[in-house]
């Protein structure tokens, strides 16, 4: 008999046994109702250890590593890096033909979409069917929404200065404003459009004419605003908020509409070394235990409701169009005056 079907010194029970065993006879693709947790547990366990590409903050990835490693004894190794180098590293991986990671985690899906066949299918996993259908295709799932928002200098920024994206038009922040470069991410990229579309050229043009300080980051850019270098940081990811206001820095987030941001997109390789604990830490990052460890204490917004601590989803919030022109790109980039 298999190791994998018994369960820490325990007979796994005959149902259990019996959807396993279906389970593991399966063709790649199949999808089986009778897939249960305890099922996935084990079969994790046994095989101890799972890789994972993340582009998820420190905070998050450490709290998996911990919760796998003391809770389950299960190894997770993470590469953790921003969403476009860690998509350049996961397409070149799948160029050649072995995708190193077990699971992949980018702020965009992308690279999900065009290589479809290198994604196992997760429809059978048990806390698919009642995942939020906005949330998920059969090949991957959202875990965590980041609104990117306009953060404030406390110091620098009096009450209801800045209450609307055209408020950074005036004069007075001209050399005060940090800026991510609107090639950092697709989802950047989206929001800029979005402002583009909902105030006009001329704003967009007013806004680079106030000599914004461009970044490659969030990280960076809003530091920048911490630090009294800048009145206003924008577009910022809510993920590196809350370690900045734990340390007592005078900031402030405003979420004028339109908003838009990243939204942490996973899924399974096809050619997963750990495929069983790939599949238990994808079904697990769908629970609200998970949801609360992704997004808890203000880190993200939950695709799931009512999970405490997270970080309310703004009213005027909308994806990202990650098929957004580049020719639109392009002419918003030369407004603005982005590198």
């Amino acid at each position: 008999m298999n190791q994998s079907l018994i369960s820490r010194g325990r007979l796994v029970s005959e149902e259990t046994l019996a959807a396993m065993t279906i389970a593991l006879l399966l063709p790649c693709g199949a999808v089986s109702a009778a897939l249960t947790p305890a099922a996935l547990e084990a079969a994790a366990k046994k095989e101890g250890a799972v890789t994972y590409y993340s582009a998820q903050t420190a905070a998050v990835n450490d709290a998996l590593v911990k919760h796998f490693k003391e809770k389950l004894g299960i190894t997770l190794t993470i590469f953790n890096a921003p969403t476009t180098a860690l998509k350049i590293r996961t397409q070149s991986e799948i160029d050649v033909g072995k995708l190193q990671a077990d699971l992949v985690g980018l702020g965009e899906h992308m690279v999900f979409d065009l290589n479809e066949k290198s994604f196992a299918p997760i429809a059978d996993l048990p806390r698919y069917a009642a995942f939020p259908k906005e949330y998920k295709t059969s090949k991957y799932v959202v875990t965590s929404i980041q609104p990117a928002v306009l953060v404030v200098n406390t110091n620098k920024v009096k009450k209801g200065e800045i209450a609307k994206w055209t408020d950074m038009a005036n004069p007075k922040w001209k050399g005060q404003i940090a800026m991510l470069g609107i090639n950092s991410s697709i989802s950047i990229s989206s929001m800029y459009v979005n402002l583009a579309k909902a105030h006009g050229d001329d704003f967009m043009k007013r806004l680079g004419a106030q000599r914004p300080n461009f970044q490659s980051s969030s990280a960076p850019t809003v530091q920048l605003a911490a630090a009294g270098e800048a009145a206003l940081s924008l577009p910022i990811s809510i993920s590196v908020l809350p370690a900045l206001e734990r340390a007592g820095a005078p900031i402030m987030t405003v979420m004028p509409g339109p908003i838009t941001g990243a939204q942490i997109t996973v899924g399974i390789s096809a050619t997963a070394a750990h495929p069983n604990a790939a599949r238990f830490m994808l079904n697990f990052m769908m629970t609200p235990e998970g949801q609360l460890i992704q997004n808890g204490n203000r880190l993200g917004s939950s695709p799931l409701p009512n999970i405490a601590g997270t970080y309310p989803l703004p009213k005027e919030y909308v994806p990202a169009d990650e098929a957004v022109s580049r020719t639109e790109v392009a002419r918003i980039k030369e407004l603005l005056g982005s590198p």
